[in-house]
């Protein structure tokens, strides 16, 4: 586990980057959750893509990442935030990395496709 400290900092030298692109989108009202589902859409493309076409899966993987990074700056920005919107992005985190592994070991070991079914029992 991360420590508090290395949180902190992280937060205090990236707030200069991040709070600009966080007010920008809050000026568009564009709901956290639509931002949400646009992580999810995208994390599902760059799964899709991951060993089709590695430019398309990186396009959409660091889309994955900026849409999953600023839905809860935005929630909280709007005054937004809630539990729902948390289990959301979890959720959605969840689906994208259970997505990817599945395409990874189908991909790898076609004979052990269902192997990360196992997870979810």
């Amino acid at each position: 586990m991360v420590s508090e400290a290395v949180v902190q900092w992280l937060k205090e030298e990236t707030e200069p980057y991040v709070y600009p692109i966080t007010k920008f989108l809050g000026s568009l009202h564009i709901h956290p959750h639509v931002l949400t589902l646009f992580s999810f859409i995208s994390g599902i493309l760059a799964t899709f893509f991951l060993f089709e076409n590695h430019l398309l899966f990186i396009l959409f993987g660091f889309l994955h990442l900026f849409f999953d990074v600023f839905d809860g700056h935005v929630a909280r920005y709007l005054r937004l935030d809630s539990a729902f919107g948390k289990q959301l992005d979890q959720a959605v985190d969840r689906a994208v990395g259970f997505a990817l592994l599945t395409k990874t070991v189908a991909m790898m070991m076609p004979s052990f496709w269902w192997l990360p079914l196992l997870f979810v029992l």
